[in-house]
């Protein structure tokens, strides 16, 4: 998702904050003048409820109903490279490509409909010991749907991917990391791990090699999720060229300062090793 949307997204929560804080202050002044105000205390929990139940839709890494693994262990020397969206050909090729190269193993959350399109890229994957997770079929947002309809995205999904047999780590990116406690009680009845990130960069906005490599080595810390797209929703044949520029000095980068890449299997092992 463009990073002008979530900007938006904050905007409004921004403003929501200071409505809040503003019938916080009302309520605390009536308090010391005539007691207890009903209608404002009202107010307030009702937007109080609102603000978590956005919150926990909207902010990837927040749930008050769900663990949501964000982050390995901090006090390791892991990073976690993952691409979302894809297979995008040629860029998947080409990301897979330098992954071989620099002997790095990354995860994958690929889409169904572009599974279909492109099945032989995920047999690479598999074979080359990338681990893969579920994206849903087709990039809709799971906010807006039934349990239905997010049972019938993850199925659609399954079947699509062949694995030859079933993953002892089952991980879901929900798509834009929007998520719902319905989504997350679904997720949690078929074994899956729901997943976020520590890192976006925004490559999907193509800002340019250079402004990549920043965003991506800014003060790096150990047991990093980091996201970055191989395709865009969908759609076919789009522009990853600067993500598949900058992966290379990247991967030099991190391994300068001393990091190892794993999978995010391996991070969510860790985490139940060394709670």
């Amino acid at each position: 998702m463009p990073l002008k949307i979530y900007i938006l997204i904050g905007l409004i929560a921004f403003a929501g904050i200071l409505i809040f804080s503003v019938l916080l202050i009302r309520l605390l002044n009536s308090f010391k003048k005539n007691g207890p105000w009903k209608r404002e205390l009202l107010l307030i929990g009702i937007m109080t409820f609102v603000g978590l139940s956005l919150a926990t839709i909207y902010i990837p890494c927040f749930s008050l109903t769900y663990d949501v693994t964000c982050h390995g262990p901090k006090n390791s020397h892991w990073i976690a490279l993952s691409f979302d969206d894809g297979p995008n050909e040629p860029y998947t090729s080409q990301i897979l490509d330098i992954l071989k190269q620099e002997g790095v193993k990354a995860t994958f959350f690929p889409l169904g409909t572009n599974i279909r399109r492109d099945p032989q890229v995920i047999q690479r994957m598999v074979k080359e010991g990338h681990a893969i997770g579920n994206h849903g079929f087709d990039h809709f947002p799971m906010a807006l749907m039934n349990s239905k309809e997010i049972e019938r995205e993850i199925s659609g999904w399954e079947r699509e991917v062949h694995l030859e047999s079933e993953p002892p780590v089952k991980l879901f990116r929900a798509p834009h990391g929007w998520k719902t406690p319905l989504l997350q009680s679904i997720l949690e009845k078929q074994g899956y791990h729901l997943i976020g990130w520590s890192r976006g960069v925004w490559d999907s906005d193509k800002p340019g090699a250079e402004v990549l490599f920043k965003r991506l080595t800014r003060r790096v810390h150990g047991g990093e999720i980091i996201l970055l797209h191989d395709g865009e929703d969908i759609q076919v044949h789009t522009d990853r060229s600067q993500t598949v520029q900058v992966l290379p000095q990247v991967i030099h980068s991190y391994r300068a300062l001393g990091y190892d890449f794993v999978t995010i299997p391996m991070i969510v092992e860790g985490l139940h090793e060394n709670p």
